[in-house]
């Protein structure tokens, strides 16, 4: 598992700039995962349990297959 699992105290959004990007998260107590592609758009609201495999919680990330940007609101 090349991320960590956390909440945000606010909402995130990631934005794939280059790539593909995998977003786990968990719904229901179930791990999801959305693959993203350059220009997709991932957003996390508020109390969305969550990893991606762009990088440990930085704002800019790069992953095996891919990089993204993230925004805390």
């Amino acid at each position: 598992q090349p991320y960590i699992w956390h909440v945000n105290c606010g909402q995130e959004v990631f934005v794939v700039v280059d790539g593909v990007v995998d977003i786990f998260y968990r719904e229901a107590g179930a791990e999801q995962c959305v693959r993203l592609h350059t220009g997709d758009i991932f957003h996390a609201e508020l109390g969305c349990e969550h990893g991606t495999s762009c990088g440990r919680g930085a704002h800019f990330g790069g992953g095996n297959r891919g990089q993204c940007v993230s925004l805390w609101l």
